[in-house]
């Protein structure tokens, strides 16, 4: 019917393109996941004769998270179940790439994030975990990887890399990079240097304390920009 053309053609341009993107994001993460799974077990097997203490394993936590486990750290990855569009302003509309077939501006987004392993394995409920990393994937399995960190200058071109097998694992191999260099510091003296009962208390209590790899001090990437 007439009436309904506006809202067909907005149907067939938006809701339907999300299913797409949608469905094609499900498979791609779940490659990802197989991909990640096969890295860190021959990284295990390798290290084990080197050092067997330190735990490097592979957790598939649910459709959309899994996780990585490197020595005191945990890469946590989960994609979201809505379907992304980049804001018109965005520069990559500049590229004849996005101007060429609009539908390409969407994407599934999977936020990677950093915790000690401890918070997540004692189930310290007050720990912190740090966005380290998203990597958005189109529907033509083209991807970028952002962040606010030097990351994001390894994969920042969405018209021109496809979300290969190899380029996973060069993207898992640069995130753990990351995590095992991104040290727990200690705090400032002076800001740990008192203590209520209500905290001495909760000593007893291995998931009431706080703990982050940057407690008392701003994360910072190399180039001093803050990471919101």
């Amino acid at each position: 019917m007439k009436e309904f053309e506006k809202l067909t053609d907005l149907l067939r341009s938006k809701a339907s393109v999300k299913q797409d993107v949608f469905q094609h994001g499900k498979t791609a993460f779940t490659e990802f996941k197989k991909t990640a799974k096969e890295f860190i077990n021959l990284l295990a097997t390798s290290y084990k004769e080197i050092d067997n203490r330190v735990k490097i394993g592979f957790e598939d936590v649910s459709e959309q998270e899994f996780r990585l486990i490197i020595g005191g750290d945990i890469l946590l990855f989960h994609m979201h179940t809505n379907v992304f569009q980049y804001d018109k302003s965005h520069y990559y509309w500049q590229q004849s790439y996005l101007k060429d077939d609009p539908s390409r501006s969407y994407g599934v987004m999977i936020r990677v994030y950093n915790f000690l392993s401890d918070s997540l394995l004692l189930s310290r409920e007050n720990d912190l975990g740090y966005l380290i990393g998203r990597i958005f994937v189109n529907r033509d399995n083209n991807f970028v990887l952002e962040s606010k960190l030097k990351l994001s200058s390894h994969f920042p071109y969405l018209n021109r890399q496809s979300f290969t097998i190899d380029l996973q694992k060069e993207i898992i191999n640069c995130l753990l990079v990351f995590s095992m260099e991104f040290e727990l510091n200690i705090p400032s003296f002076t800001q740990v240097e008192t203590v209520s009962v209500r905290q001495a208390q909760e000593f007893k209590s291995k998931n009431k304390l706080v703990t982050a790899k940057r407690l008392g001090f701003q994360f910072r990437d190399a180039n001093s920009n803050d990471f919101d």
